[in-house]
């Protein structure tokens, strides 16, 4: 180690570093956020620099270190290092706090560091951030698991931010009130492109070094040309210029993007850049980077075993290619050191991952997530515009591939597709389409070759998707199920499930235990920081089987119904019903002055029960009313008017979403009830 400097500055900690393992191409100095933040040193894991590989940060105290530390967390370092010229502070960011971890003397500086080596290392802290959240033998105590997720989350919303000002003041300036279907895109796309332009130049991408944004023709060539791209954005009208010309001046006077991750575009493509209409037609619900990498960090001991030059990687319907980019990270990461030179980086990725998609717009977003992750090569991914039902799109895709990744649409084919794909020879045998995209890609996957996927939950069960799940369940080996709830998908309410899959050899049946895992609604957050879910069984593949219809779905508490189906059914006892369910008043039948019940007292009424209390507790009863029992007011009685006979009531509609969904009532004097409550009555 060096020895310690007298007087301690961000600057003399290079040496350091570098001992922990950052040499002086993984540390970027004077680095700024904004125009008045730290400038600051800051060591990362590896190319590209940004939000996910940033490890440590080391700044000069001033004045308030607490204060500069909290500056630093848009650089989604864990580890902030303040140096003060007798002292050092190491600062831990984490998702609410920033707090002070130690204060070292100078003279104490190289012993610091010697005593932290191995937790500093870059491989070391850059595990902790992305695969901790699922494995805890990588996690390290002083890495928050939220902070990551966080950051980007933050960078998105930033850049949503200033993209909607500029799309807004855009269509103001040029007087726009109602805008079509092309005006809008033209909006979007002439925007966005503006600020790939600012970014790719933050990033220090040579083509576009001292670029001036308000040479719309310059950046919009370059940027073509970047892209790969057929056409540069066509400017048009002088007003458009000017339009544009003032967006590309406000965008110049944002802060520096330079750590700008690809994560933070894919939250920026989902909540900004797609129109509802696209959304719609496209049944498009984008993937969230949480669920990306927990799909991948799982498959990861499988690619592993994937000689490294099978790994060729294939995502249909891939959007903004959120599973591509993170392929492209982890096949970065198990390239040999031999092979991890940039420039043999780089040939070897833009060989081994390409994806499909119909939306034009998505894919322009996909291109520039791939060229910001292989900064500064520019495009030459291979992202096709093409529908996957088409031809043989997803067979060869498949044969080709030895990972495959997708989160399809849910959505089930429209008779006006089938006819087309059965007029083109492509025929689809399922009304699903992620039912029909699973099936084209597993049965033309090679052995040995694994696929992650999130589906609708009702594949697991649907008559559509038998045939396909007993091939998974003869052909492959699952490694895991896991369910989600809705609300998984900013703008879809699908309840969704991932199945992770490798196809055996010819004659091997799969013997190892599928881990079944579900997470319920109000676990969620803790699923999206540390991977933590509501519950998880092992189940054995034997149980998907011809028995059960080829089912994959486990129940909720499974254990229980297993330990029930050993007693008698409460049919063979008791006599289960609806409560009684009124007439409406708009039935013509309905009598004109009718009450169906009342709060109050009425002649003929009887006391009952007419809904329940979200509050109430199994060992009350909900509140009575009145219930007019005339059959004139009743459209069916089913077993809700008898009185006078204890009974158990339950409710009809779920009180939870969890496992726990009926409240069971004692109701000793046999009231009658509307069909808000099931009754179960001796035989």
């Amino acid at each position: 180690m060096p020895a310690s400097p007298s007087r301690l500055t961000a600057a003399r900690l290079r040496p350091y570093l570098g001992e922990c393992g950052y040499g002086p191409g993984l540390i970027e100095a004077n680095l700024r956020l904004a125009q008045h933040s730290p400038a600051a040193l800051v060591a990362f894991a590896h190319a590209p620099f940004d939000s996910r590989s940033a490890c440590i940060a080391v700044i000069d105290g001033f004045t308030d270190p607490l204060q500069d530390a909290v500056a630093c967390r848009p650089l989604g370092a864990p580890v902030i290092l303040v140096c003060f010229p007798d002292r050092l502070q190491w600062w831990t960011q984490g998702t609410t706090r920033t707090e002070l971890r130690e204060s070292v003397p100078a003279s104490q500086i190289g012993q610091f560091f010697e005593q932290r080596r191995k937790w500093f290392a870059p491989e070391a802290i850059y595990r902790a951030k992305t695969l901790g959240r699922f494995d805890k033998n990588f996690q390290l105590e002083f890495v928050d698991l939220g902070l990551m997720p966080l950051v980007e989350a933050e960078a998105g919303r930033t850049l949503e931010r200033i993209v909607e000002r500029a799309v807004l003041g855009t269509k103001s300036r040029l007087g726009w009130r109602d805008v079509s279907l092309e005006q809008g895109h033209w909006l979007l796309k002439s925007n966005f492109w503006l600020l790939a332009a600012k970014i790719l130049r933050d990033k220090g991408v040579p083509a576009f070094a001292g670029v001036n944004l308000e040479d719309l023709d310059q950046v919009y060539h370059r940027l073509a040309k970047h892209y790969g791209a057929a056409a540069p954005v066509e400017v048009g009208t002088k007003q458009k210029r000017e339009a544009l010309r003032e967006s590309a001046r406000q965008l110049s006077q944002v802060s520096p993007l330079r750590l700008v991750s690809t994560e933070a575009l894919a939250y920026l493509y989902e909540n900004a850049l797609i129109t509802r209409e696209t959304r719609a037609e496209l049944a498009t619900h984008s993937t969230p980077t949480y669920l990306v990498d927990y799909v991948i960090g799982k498959l990861r001991p499988w690619i592993e075993e994937i000689e490294t030059e099978r790994r060729r990687v294939f995502e249909p319907a891939c959007g903004h290619a959120a599973f591509l980019l993170a392929a492209m990270r982890l096949l970065g990461e198990l390239l040999p050191s031999q092979m991890s030179t940039p420039g043999s980086r780089h040939r070897y990725l833009r060989e081994r991952l390409w994806g499909c998609d119909i939306d034009s717009f998505a894919l322009e977003i996909a291109r520039l997530c791939l060229t910001l992750a292989d900064v500064p090569n520019p495009n030459g991914w291979g992202l096709r515009g093409q529908d996957m039902f088409a031809g043989h799109v997803l067979a060869d895709g498949a044969r080709e591939a030895a990972i495959v990744l997708s989160n399809p649409p849910f959505t089930n084919f429209s008779r006006a597709e089938r006819s087309g794909l059965a007029a083109a020879q492509a025929e689809a045998q399922r009304v699903n389409k992620a039912a029909e995209m699973l099936w084209r890609i597993v049965t033309n996957l090679q052995p040995g070759a694994v696929f992650g996927v999130i589906l609708p939950q009702g594949l697991l069960h649907s008559q559509d998707a038998r045939t396909l799940r007993e091939f998974l369940a003869k052909d492959f080996e699952i490694a895991e199920i896991c369910l989600f709830p809705d609300k998984v998908f900013t703008f879809s309410d699908a309840e969704s499930v991932a199945v992770l899959g490798r196809r055996l050899r010819a004659g091997r049946r799969a013997t190892r235990p599928i881990k079944y895992r579900r997470i319920r609604e109000v676990d969620v957050e803790r699923f999206k920081q540390a991977y933590e879910v509501t519950n998880e069984v092992e189940v054995s593949p034997s149980r998907f089987c011809p028995e059960n219809g080829w089912d994959f779905l486990v129940p909720d508490l499974e254990e229980v119904w297993e330990f029930c189906r050993r007693h008698i059914k409460f049919r063979d006892v008791a006599d289960i019903g609806q409560g009684l369910i009124f007439r409406s008043r708009n039935d013509p039948l309905f009598p004109r002055k009718g009450i169906a019940q009342a709060d109050r007292r009425q002649k003929g009424f009887l006391k009952g029960f007419a809904r329940l209390r979200e509050t109430l507790e199994t060992h009350g009863l909900p509140d009575t009313c009145w219930l007019n029992l005339h059959p004139s007011v009743i459209r069916r009685p089913v077993r809700g008017t008898t009185t006078g006979i204890p009974q158990l009531l339950l409710n009809y509609a779920p009180v939870s979403r969890g496992p726990w969904r009926l409240k069971a009532f004692m109701d000793r004097k046999g009231h009658p009830v509307t069909s808000r409550f099931l009754v179960i009555r001796p035989k």
